[in-house]
């Protein structure tokens, strides 16, 4: 985390709010490693390109609620299966 904002970040969403953030994921620099990039190629993402992972946050977020929701429907998981 940083003291203070990168140069080319948004200064007014500090750098604590983008990493407890899980459409941020994937985004930071400490996610290199995760999203197999190398921390020297790394620059805080554009605005363009964090819309694109909220979208793709948003798809998967819902693609597991929705696999959640069926297993309890059916009950696999804490439904009753009635």
């Amino acid at each position: 985390m940083h003291a203070s904002p990168l140069d080319n970040a948004d200064s007014q969403v500090s750098c604590f709010m983008h990493c407890h953030n899980t459409s941020f994921f994937g985004l930071a620099g400490d996610d290199c490693q995760i999203v197999r990039r190398r921390l020297s190629d790394w620059s805080f993402p554009s605005d363009e390109q964090i819309e694109l992972n909220v979208s793709q946050m948003k798809i998967i977020h819902k693609q597991i609620k929705d696999k959640q929701q069926n297993r309890d429907d059916n009950g696999d998981a804490n439904g009753d299966g009635n």
